[in-house]
């Protein structure tokens, strides 16, 4: 059969499906509670405005000003703490600049931050800046001031943030601060290529003492990566996607013959937390829009019918009617006329279990707290959990529509505590926002006892053809995890039930669920900029990005 057939048939038969639905109305998360702001209020200088092209901002989210946190070292896996002496770390990457990462763990857990050497033209990308062994005032307090500027290869320097008052209660003397300012930058190619810096300059008001450190990182146009070639490797850059983002990787997962967004005992088929991600990592490269519509006339037939569907559920312009064959036309149409799922709107009794798996799929490509929280939320709706488990216990099915809503709704609720007792075992991340949640009380009324206690039966379904997300059984997500189904209709191995691992080296299990379950990955990597190696020459491919530099 023709790629482009077989490829538009199998989305044909789930699209004729999915046009019989209608889904909720588009609606904020909940559970993104409002914290302290940080003191000072770094702004770009005017300069930095008409010398960096694109987006350039220094962003401040409302955050605990003085959250000392120990960077997570990747060589030892273990604390890299501050030391006594004043130091500057900065970091060049293309993590979620909200930093849920950083402010919405436990304390003293260890952060990871993946750097990067290698930024392509167009591409966004951030700046972190932390301080170490800041000094105290004789009321126990820190008192800085900080600068970020940038160091271009024709010897400019552009300042982005200057002198920035950075004060508040000093954590213990050997963790590090996070400045409160996050630099989000973009090139264009009127920019010079070759090897640009950032440079953190600190100054300790308190303490009296001065230091700066230095990030280099290297400019390159784009050019398509070679795609995965095999499933597991595939399923592994998703679910580890989060960790070291990068447009090259996302590419490559993509345009994989082994990336198949068909799952079975799924709604419809479909592998939604494909769709999740897909949404989210490319809304954070969204540079590459361009280059992949501009390969369209030359791609394959699977690869063209990949570009036709990943622009529709992108919501981005559609590939020109002309460039078109008629499968390919007809194709694009029923996409249009489709409606997916909002993850953030009203859960849907029919579809919740793929309102989850796209909320883990936004996860594994961002790695922030919001799609983690808006999963909690279907803990609270505990009077429909009950339901569920009192008709499966008791093996009836339910009579009325009003009856069989708040029976999908409670299933729904005991899938999504499945979804995160399994990935609180598999994802350290994922472990210390829900860690985080529950002691800080960003959770559901009533839901504490069903988080971190054992908390409902094992039953089967009535019968099979009342089948429901996620199979039978559960139980509390700090608790022991008994069965842990999928809303996609599979069963992780057995590893998520022995116990969270309480360190990097996790086994893959990466071949036991397609979706709405995770697996740890290694740990980031970091550049020690106050240190950073050095190399006479610019760094090529992939031993570019995450500090491979010399390699």
């Amino acid at each position: 059969m023709n790629p482009v057939l077989k490829y538009v048939g199998i989305a044909l038969a789930w699209l004729t499906l999915f046009c019989h639905f209608s889904f909720g109305a588009s609606g904020a998360s909940a559970g993104d509670g409002a914290m302290g702001d940080a003191v000072g209020a770094g702004t770009p200088e005017a300069s930095a405005g008409a010398e960096i092209s694109g987006k350039v901002s220094a962003q401040r989210s409302a955050r605990p000003a003085s959250q000392g946190q120990p960077l997570l070292d990747a060589v030892s896996a273990g604390p890299q703490k501050a030391g006594k002496a004043l130091s500057a770390l900065a970091y060049v990457s293309l993590q979620d600049p909200d930093m849920d990462w950083w402010y919405r763990i436990p304390s003293n857990s260890g952060p990871k931050i993946s750097d990067t050497r290698k930024i392509f033209f167009g591409e966004d990308f951030n700046v972190f800046a932390f301080v170490g062994g800041a000094g105290a005032t004789p009321e126990g307090k820190f008192k800085l001031e900080y600068s970020l500027s940038l160091l271009r290869p024709d010897g400019k320097r552009v300042d982005i943030v200057k002198n920035v008052p950075f004060s508040g209660d000093r954590p213990s003397a050997d963790m590090i601060l996070a400045c409160p300012d996050v630099a989000t930058l973009r090139f264009d190619e009127t920019y010079p290529d070759g090897r640009y810096e950032v440079e953190l300059s600190v100054k300790d008001i308190a303490g009296g003492a001065q230091t700066s450190a230095r990030a280099p990182f290297y400019t390159y146009k784009w050019s398509p990566p070679n795609p995965y070639s095999e499933r597991s490797v595939v399923r592994s850059k998703v679910r580890n996607f989060f960790e070291e983002p990068s447009p090259e990787s996302l590419y490559a997962i993509y345009f994989s013959k082994d990336f198949n967004l068909e799952q079975k005992n799924a709604p419809n088929s479909l592998n939604f937390s494909y769709i999740g991600f897909l949404r989210a990592a490319f809304k954070n490269n969204a540079f590459l829009i361009p280059y992949i519509r501009a390969a369209f006339s030359d791609s394959s037939p699977l690869d063209r019918a990949k570009i036709v569907f990943l622009f529709e559920i992108l919501k981005v312009e559609g590939v020109d009617a002309s460039l078109l064959n008629d499968a390919e036309k007809k194709y694009q149409q029923l996409l249009r006329a489709a409606e997916i799922p909002d993850p953030y709107g009203e859960w849907d009794p029919v579809y919740a279990a793929a309102q989850i798996d796209m909320l883990w799929g936004e996860f594994y490509a961002t790695g922030s707290y919001k799609p983690l929280r808006r999963i909690i939320d279907l803990i609270g709706l505990t009077e429909e959990a009950a339901y569920a488990d009192k008709l499966r216990a008791e093996k009836k099915r339910p009579e009325t529509k009003q009856q069989w809503r708040k029976f999908m709704l409670g299933m729904a609720s005991r899938a999504a505590l499945r979804t995160l007792a399994v990935n609180y075992q598999k994802i350290d991340l994922a472990a210390k926002y829900i860690e985080w949640a529950l002691a800080n009380g960003d959770i559901p009324d009533g839901t504490r006892k069903i988080l971190v206690e054992d908390s409902a039966p094992s039953a089967p379904a009535p019968d099979p053809s009342a089948a429901v997300p996620g199979g039978a059984g559960t139980s509390g997500v700090i608790g022991t995890p008994g069965v842990t189904g999928t809303p996609g209709g599979e069963i992780a191995s057995g590893d998520a039930a022995k116990g969270r691992p309480t360190d990097s080296s996790k086994a893959d299990n990466s071949s036991a669920v397609e979706s709405s379950a995770g697996k740890d990955s290694a740990s980031g990597t970091s550049l020690k900029a106050d240190n950073p190696p050095q190399s006479p020459t610019k760094p090529k491919g992939d031993a570019a990005r995450h500090g491979a530099e010399g390699v």
